[in-house]
């Protein structure tokens, strides 16, 4: 397999992975009466998305 598509199915995977990672934060949300712990998920959802901003620049720029 070619280097290039490695790295573009690579990066699906982690486009992939960090889904179902935000998905999970938002149940957790979701769930939670705790506003400590509520604001650390709100913080991690945020640095989520923009990891996922940042993979998918780089995906786009491999087509």
């Amino acid at each position: 397999m070619p280097i290039e598509k490695k790295k573009r199915r690579a990066l699906s995977e982690e486009l992939a992975k960090i889904t179902q990672q935000i998905e999970n934060v938002n149940r957790k949300i979701d769930l939670t009466e705790d506003e400590d712990l509520l604001d650390a998920l709100i913080y991690e959802e945020l640095s989520l998305k923009a990891r996922f901003r940042q993979i998918l620049k780089e995906a786009k720029r491999q087509l």
